[in-house]
């Protein structure tokens, strides 16, 4: 702790009081007291530990800062808050809006509160258009009415409905599982876009209501409900911060849950009515719902590192409050500890194990705020370009000038750094360097993947020689068979009474024929062009007598995958059957994008590794790898597809999913024959093709110029 601070001068002589509308809840962390500030009439709150407040507590006038921190002083001599700690903690409690200056009209310069608020409100200027927020009514009156209903369905009665119709919900999307994953299903397809919209602003709004009503149940207040704009989208809110100042860490983590538990048994019901309604509005509104609750929750909600649900549930469950703010505090104490050589710092963190959390806590969720930002850019370029380029050149701006000034401006001015200043200057600046040289000059690896599959070099797909019904499955599949061999038998009696007709055609032609050369020579000439007719037709149905009974054109392993379920089926000419597999030689195909292909084309002959769906621990050399130099179309196998998960996007409109929408390049990688993996056809995978090694700054600039062509023809 710092016991003294250059900048006590501005605050000593102040007069300060908590607002008199403030209210005190205590709670404990981690086996410690912590104290709730808050103040009903603007929902603002903040959290202090015993010392801080014992130190807020006693200020009331004519009582000035100095005389109230020697009383601490006096009092508290171990845990008496320092002069740097007091500045700070005056200027959070200020910020929160919690505490009034009776002395001080300059108030907001002296804690810099005017400067925060001003930054703040240019921001939401900025983002208004995108994150608006509308006040709709005060829902306390309604939700005070409903608490003998809330209170019910909040009971082990309501509690038993939800644990049934979330069971029944998950076994029928369980039963239905290739129908919940079938592609024409087209959640993203144009037509459907509308329902999915409408769902998903029904999941939110029973997502509000489940932490409306948890927190109406535990004595908390909802006095506001919002319509919020979240990236161009209208979206309800509800303002349950009251919830902080319950003691129960239980009653916390449950409102912090309520909505993804209403999102759960409103899928539950949506999974109900989907499995059991043919196609329809109502079929394709439940699946929306389904899709809409699940996706919203996996990302968003249950996700700690976004200052959503997951974030106050986690910062519950591990008992570490203010935990968004801490986590900031740690990092920047770690740097000033160990970087700056500042032994005096003082850790937010009172254990060990906290101060791990913290700092895990604070990169993670400044890595994953980048990523937020970077998608919700490309989303609203999509759809508005000049607008997302206007987001990303403010945010460029404030992390690539603003920030870097405000480095500036702490390593020159902070008093924080007097005795240390050479050295934190020295240690930024040779971080810096260090970090641009790794980033401008340092290769590092680069390559491209591309998923494929195995094929077996020289394969060939059997298919139907006549339409019939497919009577005998003479060889089933997944047997060797030999070249000649039969493998199924057809039945068509049509066929045969079609051969007999055209026998008897024929025969009737031989006859005029001859009569022809007895009575009539300018009739021989028609009559034998129409033998030849009919002696082709009847060579015709006597070749599709015989295909049949269908045979193997080669050796090799017969693969007829859901065979035995066409038995009795009629199949017409031409339908594919099976594949004869060699298994003395297989090959890896893949395929790539234009713009990987443009990268490979540039670099002569790469090798590479492939690495197997359910045996990823192995390597197979791929040595000769040859790239065809054409575009194409149509997939070497579904697999591959977006329908089938694969990272090719394909036409919806095609039921077998193998037309892409965009021209691919297609791999052609042999396989050693000795590779100590399964070698079956049609087994999915991954080339690993390395190429030369870039610098990070060229990988980055050239990822991001091949993102700009491809998404915005830039």
């Amino acid at each position: 702790m710092k016991t003294f601070s250059e900048s006590w001068h501005r605050v000593a002589n102040l007069v300060l009081a908590l607002r008199p509308s403030v209210r005190v809840h205590k709670q404990r962390f981690r086996g410690k007291d912590w104290y709730v500030l808050s103040d009903p009439f603007n929902n603002r709150f903040f959290r202090v530990r015993p010392p801080a407040y014992a130190f807020l507590a006693r200020l009331a006038p004519p009582r000035t800062v100095e005389s109230v921190w020697r009383e601490c002083l006096d009092l508290f001599q171990e845990d008496a808050p320092g002069q740097e700690e007091v500045i700070r903690l005056l200027t959070q409690v200020h910020l929160s809006d919690l505490l009034y200056v009776t002395n001080a009209p300059d108030s907001d310069r002296i804690f810099e509160r005017g400067v925060t608020r001003r930054s703040r409100e240019r921001r939401a200027r900025l983002l208004g258009v995108l994150f608006l927020r509308i006040l709709l009514f005060n829902p306390e009156p309604l939700l005070k009415k409903l608490l003998p209903v809330i209170d019910r369905l909040t009971g082990p009665m309501g509690m038993i409905v939800w644990l049934a119709v979330v069971a029944l919900g998950a076994k029928a999307a369980l039963d239905n599982g290739t129908a919940l994953t079938h592609p024409t299903e087209g959640v993203l397809s144009p037509g459907n876009l509308p329902l999915l919209y409408l769902a998903f602003v029904l999941v939110k709004a029973v997502h509000e209501a489940g932490h409306a009503a948890l927190c109406t149940h535990f004595g908390g207040a909802v006095h506001t409900v919002r319509l919020m704009m979240m990236v161009l989208t209208p979206l309800p809110y509800v303002d349950v911060s009251s919830s902080w100042a319950f003691r129960s860490r239980r009653a916390r983590i449950l409102v912090g849950a309520g909505g993804m538990l209403a999102e759960a048994f409103l899928a539950g019901l949506a999974a109900l009515a989907w499995s059991n309604t043919g196609e329809g509005t109502l079929h394709a509104l439940a699946y929306n719902v389904m899709v809409s609750a699940s996706v919203s929750t996996v990302v968003f909600n249950v996700n700690p590192l976004l200052r959503f649900d997951g974030y106050y549930i986690l910062s519950d469950l591990l008992e570490i409050p203010n935990l968004y703010q801490r986590s900031h505090q740690q990092v920047y104490h770690l740097v000033r500890r160990h970087a700056f050589g500042l032994r005096n710092a003082d850790s937010p963190a009172t254990t060990l194990a906290e101060a791990g959390w913290l700092a895990v806590y604070g990169v993670g969720s400044l890595v994953y705020r980048v990523v937020v930002f970077i998608g919700i850019i490309l989303f609203i370029a999509d759809e508005f370009l000049i607008l997302g380029a206007v987001m990303a050149v403010a945010g460029g701006l404030s992390w690539g000038i603003k920030s870097p000034l405000k480095l500036v401006s702490y390593l020159a001015g902070s008093p924080a750094l007097a005795g240390h200043r050479g050295r934190a200057v020295l240690v930024t600046t040779a971080a810096i360097a260090c970090m641009g040289t790794m980033v401008a000059w340092v290769p590092f690896s680069y390559g491209v993947q591309a998923s494929g599959i195995i094929e077996a070099t020289g394969f060939s797909q059997v298919f139907t020689g006549a339409p019939g019904y497919v009577g005998e499955i003479v060889a089933p599949s997944g047997v060797r068979v030999h070249e000649g061999a039969l493998l199924v038998v057809l039945h068509n009696q049509d066929l045969a009474f079609e051969i007999i007709l055209a026998e008897a055609q024929v025969r009737e032609a031989q006859a005029a024929i001859d009569r022809a050369r007895n009575e009539t020579i300018a009739d021989l000439e028609p009559a034998n062009r129409r033998l030849e007719v009919l002696r082709h037709r009847l060579t015709d149905l006597t070749r599709q007598w015989e295909a049949l009974r269908v045979t193997a054109r080669q050796d090799g392993l017969w693969v007829a995958p859901g065979l035995t379920e066409k038995r009795g089926i009629w199949v017409e000419r031409g339908s594919p059957l099976g594949n004869l597999i060699p298994t003395n030689a297989y090959r890896f195909t893949a395929v790539v994008t234009q713009e990987e292909a443009a990268d490979l084309f540039e670099n002569a002959a790469p090798t590479g590794t492939v690495r197997l769906r359910g045996q990823s621990e192995w390597d197979i050399p791929a040595v000769s790898v040859a790239l065809l130099p054409f575009e194409q179309h149509t997939l070497p196998s579904a697999t591959l597809g977006w329908q089938a998960g694969g990272p090719i996007a394909t036409a919806p409109q095609d039921g077998d999913g193998r037309t892409t929408l965009e021209p691919f390049f297609r791999i052609i990688a042999p396989l050693p024959a000795d590779a100590a993996v399964a070698m079956l056809h049609g087994r999915s995978g991954v080339l690993r093709l390395a190429l030369a090694p870039r610098p990070l700054i060229w990988q980055l600039s050239h990822a991001l110029g091949q993102v700009l062509q491809k998404r915005y023809r830039l």
